[in-house]
């Protein structure tokens, strides 16, 4: 998250943007609960367990605010990297391609 600025409230329970990882919305997979208008210092970056992430924003439909930016990179782990079968010194990458997807609630 580079930029936030929605509604705020004292428990987000208004305008909020939460972050998830993987392909669910399950409380166990957030990340995190944002609003207003300051990023905590202690958020992000946020790192997924795979090459999948949502981020949900939900609205109360009242107030209106500047909204939010996400910028996402994927990262290559030493778990991605398998030995080439062909040269022991080789490596071959698996890199998936990133998967976000932002789900608008109003």
């Amino acid at each position: 998250m580079v930029r936030l600025a929605v509604e705020t409230s004292s428990d987000c329970s208004k305008d909020h943007v939460d972050v998830f990882d993987g392909w669910t919305t399950d409380d166990g997979r957030q990340l995190a609960r944002l609003c207003g208008t300051e990023l905590p210092a202690a958020t992000g970056p946020y790192l997924t367990a795979s090459n999948l992430a949502i981020v949900s924003f939900i609205s109360d439909e009242t107030g209106a605010d500047a909204g939010f930016r996400v910028e996402y990179q994927p990262q290559v782990h030493d778990s991605d990297l398998a030995e080439s079968s062909t040269d022991s010194s080789m490596f071959a990458c698996r890199r998936l391609a990133p998967v976000v997807v932002v789900v608008i609630q109003i």
